[in-house]
């Protein structure tokens, strides 16, 4: 098994068979355990759609190799089969560990083409022809005896509710959040919990359902530029709440020179799975913060990840009024998810895209094919989910993995994600249950305390900018005006972001990137030596 360093992953021996597991020891001993006979696969899979916690599992058993994946990927299975005789398989939870056994080193064009324009890769592939991974929710078996291997996917986020009984979902869902919040607090017993605190609702829920709930060790931060709105707002409400708050000043100078040194080289190469660009926003502070003696090992994060998506806030609002055809749905998913370069959207790149949105979704509909608003919104919603929440920002739980600490997603708990996936689609609109379900329980008046906007820059920044803005419309126009706010994004509240690859390099892309993320992403491909899409060399030096 090939499991690299950092690795959250520990082994266990039951009943004679050894696991690897991360996550839940239960969940991955009842899998690593089960009775060998040819439903294995079909056992295995029951288990995991049913399953409340997160976790993973790779067992050595009699019969061969049992991995299975929780449907939201919270920790990455990769495999990959060596090419010269005796073609053994190779499996673990390091991807390079894993690439490195089976000797797979030429790189998928069409993947490394993906991630740039969107950030991950989707599907089972990865950037490395020969090596790839689970997809969420995903049982394998590789028999003892060289036959056939088996890929179940056990859970599928479709979510296809047309109709049902509503009068009671706000209770259903206010006890899904109980019991997931109960996990989470079983699962931290006595150790303390800390929770990343930003401006929006979904930590906000996380900090107060456990204040609610009698947690006693509990504190939460924040961190960005000083100012920033995120941080301003996420103060007021642990004061609200009487949660004592840190906040972490994360500077652009201090990211520059974390981006520059060999920690950030050191986690990206633990955390990318080659499949996805490094998550490292909460690294940052998580460090800060140990460095002054403020964060204990023994500490479990507990963050609102992503309460937003589940809840039917990422759905566009056209989706809900206008019957569209099937390319036309891919043409909206392609704009949203692959759209980090504007320079990268030309028609063979675009094409190209469209057909991994379709394999992903495994459509073979015509493109003429008309769908109805139940049907786009739940294929929109398992393209988002499967990609760009199980592949990018579930894949930020790695910085918590790379500091040895504990962790918890209580929103994408398995009783969660079933209940979002159930719920008829109209009352995802504007987030319409979840946020009504907010305001109604709400002990402590969190949720109904009039909170300040989060906006793109902090008081002062604003003040300032804004007067240059009405006078730079007024004398060269709404365009020009654009232009130039394009760069004013230097000094936003992801400012500290950009400002790591220094003024020159953001200037320079600055019309072409969409967002930080862009930049990162172009670094994540450099580093590793992928030639940019177009190009027969590596993209040009991403850092200052």
């Amino acid at each position: 098994m090939c499991m690299g360093n950092h690795s959250a992953w520990t082994k266990r021996k039951i009943n004679g068979t050894t696991f690897w597991f991360a996550g839940d020891l239960d969940v991955a001993a009842t899998l690593a355990g089960l009775p060998t006979g040819p439903d294995v696969t079909a056992r295995a899979a029951s288990i995991v759609q049913n399953a409340d916690t997160l976790f993973a599992v790779i067992a050595d058993r009699p019969d061969g190799i049992l991995a299975a994946t929780d449907p939201c990927r919270s920790h990455p299975i990769f495999i990959a089969q060596e090419t010269k005789p005796p073609g053994r398989m190779f499996m673990g939870g390091d991807a390079r560990a894993t690439r490195d056994a089976a000797g797979k080193y030429t790189f998928n064009s069409e993947a490394v083409r993906e991630a740039a324009m969107a950030g991950f890769v989707t599907g089972p592939n990865t950037l490395v022809e020969g090596l790839h991974q689970l997809d969420p929710g995903t049982v394998t078996f590789v028999p003892a005896d060289g036959s056939v291997i088996s890929h179940h996917r056990a859970f599928v986020y479709s979510p296809m509710a047309s109709s049902a009984d509503t009068v009671n979902l706000g209770e259903q869902l206010n006890h899904v959040i109980d019991m997931a919040m109960d996990r989470v607090l079983s699962a931290a017993g006595d150790s303390p919990i800390w929770v990343p605190l930003s401006g929006g609702l979904d930590s906000r829920l996380i900090l107060a359902r456990l204040v609610s709930s009698g947690a006693s060790n509990l504190k939460a931060f924040s961190y960005g530029p000083r100012g920033n709105p995120d941080a301003e707002v996420a103060r007021t409400v642990a004061d609200h709440l009487g949660v004592e708050w840190r906040f972490v000043d994360t500077p652009g100078r201090d990211i520059r020179a974390f981006f520059n040194g060999p920690a950030r080289r050191d986690f990206w190469t633990f955390a990318d799975g080659l499949s996805s660009t490094p998550n490292n926003q909460d690294l940052i502070p998580l460090v800060h913060l140990r460095e002054k003696g403020l964060l204990p090992d023994d500490a479990m994060i507990v963050n609102g990840q992503t309460g937003d998506f589940i809840s039917g806030g990422h759905v566009p609002e056209f989706l809900f009024d206008v019957p569209l055809t099937v390319d036309q749905l891919l043409n909206a998913i392609v704009d949203r998810h692959y759209s980090l370069w504007r320079s990268l959207r030309n028609t063979a790149n675009i094409d190209a895209a469209k057909n991994r949105v379709r394999a992903v979704l495994e459509l073979d509909s015509t493109p003429e094919t008309m769908l109805d608003r139940n049907a786009a919104i739940a294929l929109w919603e398992r393209f988002e989910f499967e990609g760009r929440q199980a592949k990018y920002i579930v894949n930020g739980q790695r910085s918590y993995d790379y500091l040895g600490l504990r962790w918890a997603l209580p929103l994408w708990d398995g009783a969660m994600v079933r209940f979002w996936r159930d719920t008829p689609v109209a009352l995802k609109r504007d987030q319409r249950l979840y946020r009504e379900t907010l305001k109604t329980w709400d002990p402590t008046g969190v949720f109904s305390k009039p909170m300040r906007a989060v906006t793109a820059w902090s008081r002062p920044i604003a003040a300032a900018l804004l007067p240059i803005s009405i006078a730079t419309r007024l004398i060269a126009g709404r365009a020009r005006r654009d232009r130039w706010i394009t760069y004013a994004r230097y000094l936003d509240r992801f400012g500290s972001h950009y400002q790591a690859f220094g003024w020159r390099h953001f200037a320079k892309h600055a019309p072409d990137a969409r967002n930080p993320h862009a930049y990162y992403a172009r670094a994540w491909l450099n580093d590793l030596g992928a030639a940019w899409p177009g190009t027969t060399d590596p993209g040009d030096t991403a850092g200052p």
